[in-house]
C-alpha cells in the first residue's frame, strides 16, 4: 500500500482536488495523509470553524484524524502574496497574524509539532515547512493543487514544486508520482450538469493558463465509488462532504464538482536534468531544472505573464546552445522541452547526446507552434548518457524554455485498479424527468441561500468594511 500526501491550501480545497479519490485510497487501504497550508482565517473569526468542518468533511471521506494536518498559514497577505515577497522578508497576513499558528484551541500547525516553536510568515519558512514535511512523510504519491487562479492555491504550487526539487536533489532515489489537479478551471468553475441522467465525466474547462503543458487528452481519469456517484444528490457522499463547509456554503457548488470521474495530470519526477549541470551559450539557466514548468514574479495578478521568466538566450546570440552533464550515466528513453514562446516560434534543433562509450548521437528535430506554450517531445534509444547539449538554429519568434525532462522510463500513472473505463453517456429523457424536484429544490435552495443575508453574513460585511477603511487609513489592523 502506498503513503499518499495531499496538499491544498484553504479548508474545502481538499473537496475539490482529492473529493472522490481520497474515498477511493482510503478505502484501498493507502495510508493517506492531508496537509491545509492556511488557517482560512481571511475572517479571524471563521479560523476554528473552518478547520471543524474540514475535519469533519475528510473524517467523511474516510481520512483518519491524526492525518489531517494544518501549515497555519495566513488566507490571503497585506501587500500581496507571500511567494512574490523576497525569501527572508516577514510578511503580515490579511488578518492580522505574522507569524504560523493553529487553526482552532486544541490545535497546533505542522511547524509547532515538529519544534515546538512558531515561524515567522516567510517565503523560506513557508518552503521549509513543505520540505520538512515531505522528507519527514516520503509520501510515494503527491496530489498538488494546480496553478490556479487563486494567489493562495499559486503560492503553495510553485513553493510545493521549489521544496520537491530540493528533496530529490538532496535524494535523487527519492522520485514519487506527482499529480497534479485544478480546484477552480473544469470544477468549482465547471458545468451545473449533476441533474442530467446519466451523470456526465468532468468536463473540459474553457479556458486553461497551461493547455499545451496540461493537455486535456494525457489526463488521467480515475473512477469514483459507489456512494459518490448517486442518483439523487441527497443521497451522494460527496454532497454529505460539501454540507459541512457552512461557512464556505461548499454545497452549493455541489451539481458541478460531482461527477463521474476524478482528472489529474501527471508530472515527471524521474527527471535526470534535476540537479544536472547546466550550462548555456547566453540567458539564465536556473529556470531549466527547477520542476517548476513556468515561473511567476505575481501571482497575485490574476493574468500574470507566465512565459517572462524563463531560459531566454541573448537575441545577439549565434550559437544558442545548452550543454547539460547529469549526474550520473542514464538509459535515457525521452527528452521533454517546454517551451515558453509569445507569439509562437519556429525553429531546428540539433540535440547531440553524449554516450558513456565516448560517442555523440545526433538528433534533429524541427518545431513549430503559434501558441506561447509547446512541448517538443523526442524519443531515445536508451542509451546511457552523460548528458546532452541542445542547439538551436534557424529560430523565428521569441525563444524561451521553461524546463527540460530528460527520462529514463516513461512514468506509469498510479492506481491502475481505478482508471476510469469509458461510459454510456448518451442521454436519458424519462430518468432526467426523475431528478426534476430534486433539482428544482436544490437550486430553490441556493437561491434562497443567495438573497437572504445571515446574522453571520452581516458580521463578515461588517467586518470587511471596517478593515478595509483602517487599511485605507494606514493604521494597523489586528484581529
Amino acid at each position: 500500500m502506498s503513503r499518499v500526501l495531499l496538499l491544498v491550501p484553504h479548508q474545502d480545497d481538499e473537496l475539490l482536488v482529492g473529493g472522490p479519490m481520497l474515498v477511493n485510497l482510503c478505502r484501498g487501504g493507502h495510508e493517506v495523509y492531508v496537509f491545509l497550508a492556511t488557517n482560512g482565517d481571511f475572517y479571524p473569526f471563521e479560523s476554528a470553524a473552518r478547520a471543524r468542518e474540514s475535519i469533519r468533511a475528510l473524517t467523511l471521506l474516510g481520512v483518519d484524524r491524526s492525518r489531517i494536518l494544518f501549515g497555519g498559514y495566513g488566507d490571503d497577505w497585506r501587500g500581496g502574496s507571500i511567494y512574490d515577497a523576497p525569501y527572508d522578508a516577514e510578511k503580515t497576513s490579511m488578518a492580522g497574524f505574522q507569524q504560523t499558528h493553529g487553526p482552532a484551541p486544541g490545535i497546533d500547525e505542522w511547524r509547532y509539532l515538529r519544534t515546538k516553536e512558531h515561524a515567522p510568515y516567510t517565503k523560506a519558512a513557508y518552503r521549509e515547512d513543505l520540505f520538512t514535511l515531505m522528507d519527514s512523510l516520503r509520501p510515494e504519491v503527491l496530489l498538488l493543487i494546480g496553478y490556479d487562479f487563486h494567489p493562495d492555491h499559486r503560492a503553495l504550487h510553485l513553493l510545493s514544486l521549489e521544496a520537491l526539487a530540493l528533496l530529490m536533489e538532496k535524494d535523487p532515489s527519492y522520485t514519487p508520482v506527482l499529480l497534479e489537479k485544478y480546484a477552480y478551471m473544469g470544477n468549482l468553475f465547471g458545468a451545473e450538469d449533476f441533474f442530467r441522467i446519466p451523470h456526465l465525466p468532468s468536463v473540459r474547462p474553457g479556458k486553461v493558463l497551461d493547455t499545451a503543458f496540461f493537455d486535456w487528452k494525457k489526463r488521467i481519469c480515475y473512477r469514483v465509488p459507489r456512494d459518490c456517484d448517486t442518483f439523487f444528490l441527497a443521497f451522494n457522499r460527496m454532497f454529505r462532504a460539501a454540507r459541512c463547509y457552512r461557512t464556505q456554503g461548499m454545497w452549493m457548488a455541489a451539481d458541478k464538482i460531482i461527477n463521474t470521474d476524478v482528472v489529474y495530470w501527471q508530472r515527471n519526477t524521474a527527471n535526470r536534468v534535476l540537479g544536472a549541470e547546466i550550462r548555456a551559450s547566453s540567458g539564465q539557466v536556473r529556470w531549466l531544472n527547477d520542476l517548476k514548468l513556468f515561473e511567476s514574479d505575481s501571482v497575485s495578478e490574476r493574468t500574470c505573464d507566465l512565459a517572462s521568466l524563463c531560459f531566454r538566450p541573448d537575441p545577439a546570440d549565434e550559437e544558442k546552445t545548452v550543454t547539460v552533464t547529469l549526474r550520473a550515466p542514464s538509459d535515457l528513453k525521452l527528452l521533454l522541452l517546454y517551451f515558453n514562446t509569445p507569439g509562437g516560434i519556429s525553429a531546428d534543433l540539433e540535440a547531440t547526446l553524449f554516450l558513456e562509450d565516448g560517442s555523440e548521437a545526433v538528433l534533429r528535430e524541427a518545431h513549430q507552434s503559434r501558441g506561447t506554450y509547446s512541448v517538443l517531445r523526442l524519443e531515445l534509444d536508451g542509451r546511457a548518457c552523460l548528458g546532452f547539449r541542445l542547439r538551436f538554429e534557424n529560430v523565428r519568434g521569441e525563444l524561451g524554455l521553461g524546463e527540460i525532462e530528460a527520462l529514463d522510463r516513461v512514468p506509469e500513472p498510479p492506481f491502475r485498479e481505478l482508471l476510469a473505463e469509458p461510459r454510456d453517456t448518451r442521454y436519458s429523457v424519462w430518468k432526467t424527468r426523475l431528478l426534476w424536484p430534486e433539482k428544482k429544490l436544490y437550486r430553490l435552495l441556493r437561491k434562497l441561500r443567495k438573497r437572504i443575508r445571515t446574522p453571520y453574513d452581516r458580521k463578515k460585511e461588517r467586518y470587511r468594511k471596517a478593515r478595509s477603511e483602517a487599511l485605507a487609513q494606514g493604521k494597523d489592523w489586528a484581529p
